[in-house]
């Protein structure tokens, strides 16, 4: 087969092959890119969500109230909510 295809057909060929190898290659990084960048954005919601802490039994709770609360952590201190 090799003697069917001539110098021309080979050059192409190898172009071919290099240009597929750098899409492919260019197709990886940017994959990890994305999954950097949503890994970033999880890091950063799992962040402010435990900025936000559920409170199951609150030292202030009354008789009568369904218990459930969270705590926000803030610049200006902790401030508690009652549900």
């Amino acid at each position: 087969m090799m003697s069917l295809l001539n110098n021309q057909d080979l050059d192409r060929l190898n172009n071919t092959i290099r240009s597929a190898e750098h899409n492919m290659a260019s197709l990886g990084n940017n994959s990890r890119n994305t999954l950097n960048s949503l890994q970033d954005e999880l890091d950063e919601l799992q962040v402010r969500q435990s900025d936000i802490e559920p409170l199951s039994n609150p030292p202030w709770r009354s008789e009568g109230t369904s218990g459930r609360g969270y705590r926000q952590r803030g610049s200006g201190g902790d401030q508690e909510y009652h549900l």
